[in-house]
């Protein structure tokens, strides 16, 4: 029972009669209000019975690759397509040249194949939105790599985006937008930076080889072994290499069938019968005893004209013995012959928390052939006045 209220008396009131307080106020609370007040309780809880045991949620290292370039804040973000290692495997694609060839932003660049007497033979080059090599930045790592040792066309810089180690990378992030402010002209057409593995333990060994049912003499083999030890968290370093072995068969003419014009066979009887030397020349003087073939082993020339050829002079036919088929005897490549070997190396040591220490070493190598075919001589002569 509550109390007798004491207090001063009011003007007219009994001092002797006990006076009861007023009731306390009263506050209506809205339904809705309740119920928010619950969910917000009801979330709360986990949170508070999370904190009270002290487990605090630990957020994983990010690691950003690009350059320390100085920038104004008021550009927005750029178009970057990320390709992981999966996404290599499931391509099919060997090296990044075959990478990029998958790219919608790619165009046709420089093979490896085609690239004999362009001054940069053994070479290919990344093309991105047909704006050529000079104009796609390569970057390893965020950092710039060096340009290959003979120019394409001996006059235009590009890099040789197949002397990394398809073994050694991690993912591939291409810019498809222009980056010239950035880093200068030769990003104009955006830029490939190829992010390479970190903290590799263990080995890993693979093996390729691919042949056709519709060329006998096409042969492609490429074996990579990528090796490596330490942790960069237990041990803080970190140290691995990757080695790339390529290998790609010679393609003669007379196994590409569907690249041999018809007016070429020497048993075509209508084109130019018993006028034509060599793969479909022009008749002519022809020197007389000049050599028609050598050997590949040797380099030597091996055969002589056809016996009858030494008569051959200008105005005259030349008569089916003559011709020499280059054709069908294997003597022109028309696909090079492709030996390459690379090699990425990479160490890390880290020295504090936030501070490491890396090394980087690439070698590579490369070797490619193909026979452009047996050097010939066409004759004229002086005396005629429509030469």
């Amino acid at each position: 029972m509550r109390p007798p209220f004491r207090g001063a008396p009011l003007p007219g009131e009994n001092p002797d009669v006990a006076r009861t307080p007023p009731p306390p106020p009263c506050r209506t609370v809205a339904p809705l209000t309740l119920a928010i007040a619950g969910v917000l309780l009801s979330l709360a809880l986990p949170a508070a019975a999370q904190d009270s045991k002290g487990n605090a949620t630990e957020l994983a290292r990010v690691e950003v690759t690009g350059s320390n370039i100085r920038r104004t804040d008021v550009e927005t973000a750029s178009p970057v397509q990320v390709i992981s290692k999966q996404d290599i495997q499931n391509m099919g694609a060997r090296t990044l040249l075959q990478v990029l060839d998958n790219l919608p932003a790619a165009r046709p660049a420089q093979q490896d194949a085609r690239s004999l007497f362009t001054g940069s033979d053994g070479a290919a080059q990344a093309n991105l939105r047909g704006l050529g090599a000079q104009g796609t930045l390569a970057l390893l790592n965020g950092r710039r790599l060096s340009y290959y040792g003979a120019p394409a066309g001996f006059q235009t810089q590009f890099v040789n985006i197949d002397a990394i180690p398809a073994a050694a990378i991690e993912r591939m992030e291409v810019l498809t937008d222009g980056a010239s402010a950035v880093y200068g002209t030769d990003a104009v057409a955006g830029v490939i930076n190829v992010i390479t593995k970190r903290n590799f333990q263990g080995a890993e060994i693979n093996f390729t080889n691919d042949t056709s049912s519709h060329i006998d003499s096409y042969g492609e083999r490429q074996a990579s072994i990528t090796a490596g030890f330490g942790d960069l968290t237990e041990n803080r370093f970190n140290i691995y290499g990757a080695v790339n072995m390529y290998r790609r068969d010679a393609i003669p003419l007379s196994d590409f069938y569907d690249k041999r014009p018809k007016q070429y066979y020497v048993n075509n009887p209508n084109y130019l019968n018993n006028l034509r030397l060599g793969v479909g020349s022009k008749p002519g003087q022809f020197n007389p005893g000049t050599y028609f073939a050598f050997d590949p082993a040797t380099g030597r020339r091996v055969q002589e004209a056809a016996p009858g050829c030494q008569n051959i002079l200008q105005g005259q036919p030349a008569s089916l013995s003559c011709v020499w088929e280059t054709w069908m005897n294997g003597e022109i490549d028309v696909g090079a012959k492709s030996e390459r070997n690379t090699a990425y190396h990479n160490g890390t040591f880290l020295v504090g928390e936030s501070t490491e220490i890396f090394a980087e070493a690439t070698y590579t190598d490369i070797d490619l052939r193909a026979n452009g075919g047996t050097p010939r001589t066409y004759g004229t002569t002086t005396s005629n006045p429509t030469n």
